[in-house]
């Protein structure tokens, strides 16, 4: 988009303007375990759906971790993410409220969430 200038009644020429909105997340999707406790489980290689808005629906331009492990991102809208939760937690007890962060074109998104991620027999994943 560009915009005119005008300076005491002067056309001072134009600009362009570019506006990002900054991403926000929500929360998660149904593919997670919610048990009611206000914590949300899955396991390894589980895909794990994040809701907010901003997002974009190029996955070339977003980026997700959950605590220290980049996640492959399976799909990607405005409103939402599906990645698959790392592996990088197996046998660990610390996968444990990992934060998950996401970054939309270089701009890390609002609010927080957390998820716990279990291998199937409920260790840490």
């Amino acid at each position: 988009m560009t915009s005119k200038v005008f300076v005491a009644s002067l056309d001072a020429g134009e600009f362009a303007l570019t506006a990002e909105a900054v991403p926000t997340v929500t929360g998660f999707g149904n593919n997670v375990q919610n048990v009611g406790d206000g914590n949300v489980y899955t396991y390894p290689g589980a895909p794990i759906t994040i809701t907010g808005r901003g997002f974009s629906q190029n996955s070339a331009l977003t980026k997700v971790t959950i605590g220290p492990f980049e996640c492959k991102i399976e799909s990607a809208t405005v409103n939402s993410i599906t990645v698959m939760a790392p592996f990088g937690f197996a046998g660990q007890p610390w996968g444990i409220h990992q934060p998950v962060k996401v970054w939309v074109n270089g701009n890390r998104a609002q609010n927080a969430l957390y998820i716990n991620i279990y291998n199937q027999t409920g260790n840490g994943g």
